[in-house]
């Protein structure tokens, strides 16, 4: 049975993909000429949230700022630039930051893109390959890297806990498709987690 129902979202980041040159995923945004407003802060031992401290008498929201994202020369960005960005990093470069960590090796034939669409079929048991290359190479179940895979699945969710409702914008059936996308992949990371 597979783990998710495939779908096709669009490839949007074609004109800006992630650059897989090894540089990794945390500054990426800045490679890439975007600024992230949202931060993450573990302010207890588990039991909050990304975004919100549950445990303070207060729950204030922390990180949350809007926008979350804005372009480092000031110049505004459209939806559509903003969502590319998005399947950029919290798709792709979260993609290539699992799979280097977990050390699966990610060839042309594990990137599920195809004739301008990106083929989610190919994430199916993914989490367990994630898995089997770690235990392969001695990683399995270390401290380390289930520290690295939580800050990761932390800040995918972070990032688009209210994308679709920040700054009202009206998002078209294809970027909808594109934030699912980036959803199904922060299960990928949770499944792969918790493998650990």
């Amino acid at each position: 049975r597979p783990e998710f129902i495939p779908f096709h979202p669009p490839y949007l980041c074609a004109t800006t993909p992630f650059d897989n040159d090894n540089e990794g995923f945390w500054d990426y945004p800045a490679r890439a000429g975007w600024q992230i407003h949202r931060s993450d802060r573990k302010c207890h031992s588990g039991p909050c949230p990304p975004g919100t401290c549950v445990v303070s008498a207060d729950q204030m929201d922390y990180g949350l700022q809007v926008p979350s994202t804005s372009r480092l020369d000031g110049e505004p960005s459209s939806v559509s630039e903003k969502v590319a960005f998005l399947q950029a990093w919290l798709f792709f470069g979260a993609m290539v930051e699992v799979c280097s960590l977990c050390r699966l090796e990610l060839d042309s034939e594990k990137i599920p893109v195809s004739e301008g669409f990106v083929d989610m079929k190919k994430l199916n048991g993914l989490p367990q390959k994630l898995f089997v290359a770690s235990r392969e190479n001695g990683q399995a179940g270390k401290q380390t890297l289930r520290r690295k895979l939580y800050a990761i699945a932390r800040e995918i969710q972070l990032m688009i806990t209210r994308v679709g409702f920040e700054d009202e914008h009206e998002y078209t059936f294809s970027e909808c498709e594109v934030l699912l996308s980036i959803y199904v992949f922060l299960r990928v990371v949770l499944l792969a987690f918790l493998c650990h």
